[in-house]
């Protein structure tokens, strides 16, 4: 999702409000293996996903409520979970992780355990096409002033894999 070196948008108090991101459901408590759903550089076939490919036990394309903002001008997104009058969606991967693969991408995505100073938050969701595939996804609770990037898919203009991992 992230590439790390990069400046980070620090919220502002000019930023929209954040709004509640009330999971679906109760995450399990230390239930792992784990399905974490991807939409950036985490996804198979993008930069960071050597961070993450060491861990997973199985992948499927997925799609989520959200939208995507340019978090790094170009270089990575963010997921932003609103309610808006339009429901949006974002197109991804459910990984599924053993706990060191949850770890690691926690590592990558700044997030350091709830109510800690995170870049991306780690929530609870579920899969708008098939809602009994729930998982963790990081996001950002506003778009911190970054600009939409009215695709629902990361790269815009990208080719969505299919289950096999090969292009539809």
């Amino acid at each position: 999702m992230s590439g790390r070196s990069d400046t980070r948008h620090v919220p502002t108090a000019s930023s929209a409000p954040a709004v509640s991101a009330t999971p679906p459901a109760c995450p399990p408590s230390a239930a792992f293996p784990v399905w974490v759903f991807v939409y950036g550089t985490l996804q198979p076939g993008q930069s960071n996903f050597a961070v993450a490919a060491p861990f997973v036990l199985a992948r499927q394309p997925g799609h989520v409520r959200g939208r995507l903002v340019d978090a790094a001008n170009g270089r990575y997104p963010a997921l932003v979970r609103e309610l808006s009058p339009v429901d949006r969606a974002v197109r991804g991967w459910w990984l599924k992780l053993e706990r060191d693969g949850l770890a690691a991408c926690d590592r990558l995505e700044d997030f350091f355990g709830p109510e800690e100073a995170n870049d991306y938050e780690r929530i609870w969701t579920r899969d708008l096409d098939d809602p009994d595939r729930q998982g963790w996804i990081y996001v950002w609770p506003s778009d911190r002033g970054c600009s939409d990037l009215l695709s629902d898919i990361w790269p815009p203009g990208s080719v969505p894999e299919s289950k096999s991992g090969e292009p539809e």
